[in-house]
């Protein structure tokens, strides 16, 4: 199994803060070769004559996870979509994984620190639908993987929340966490 880590950064912010989209490429290993107990001399079936198939190459961009503008004491949600695309050579089955917040450290709410010195956070939250119901986490502490299959393309969907009723200082929030995609 194949693993992709890149690192996402994200942002709610008082003040516009923007980024670039991130472009992620990564290679599967070609299948192991089946070990055979028979020797050649005794073997029931014809040699395998078809080549290894080569290993499937993907493709991965993503937009920029940003929520935007939040207001201080504001009494709804601030949700937002984050999604990207896959593009791979062979049908492909992946899992993508995200780890906790480093300030949170764990799948029941994720923070974002303030980045002006101060020691104010943002609650938030990450979710495998749209619903935002179930935590987008690595199968522990009640989060779920995501887990797609890629024929040739396929677009992806992760939803987020900034819970509403948060006492904000102004200025740019962020998060740093690590999304994980392993190759089945």
């Amino acid at each position: 199994m194949n693993k992709l880590i890149w690192r996402c950064g994200l942002a709610a912010v008082l003040l516009v803060f923007f980024g670039a989209p991130a472009h992620t490429q990564f290679t599967m290993p070609p299948p192991a070769e089946p070990v055979d107990p028979l020797p050649p001399s005794i073997h029931p079936l014809p040699p395998h004559a078809e080549p290894v198939p080569a290993a499937a190459e993907c493709h991965i961009d993503t937009n920029v996870l940003n929520f935007g503008n939040y207001t201080s004491g504001q009494s709804r949600n601030l949700d937002m979509t984050m999604g990207w695309s896959l593009r791979c050579t062979e049908p492909t089955r992946l899992t993508a994984s995200v780890s906790p917040s480093p300030d949170s450290g764990s799948f029941e709410y994720r923070l974002m620190r303030h980045q002006g010195g101060e020691s104010a956070t943002l609650k938030y939250q990450l979710y495998t639908e749209w619903s935002r119901s179930i935590a987008w986490g690595d199968g522990t502490g009640g989060s779920v993987p995501i887990v797609i299959s890629v024929q040739s393309f396929s677009q992806v969907e992760a939803f987020g929340r900034v819970f509403a009723n948060q006492d904000a200082v102004p200025g740019e929030y962020s998060d740093d966490i690590l999304v994980t995609i392993e190759v089945e």
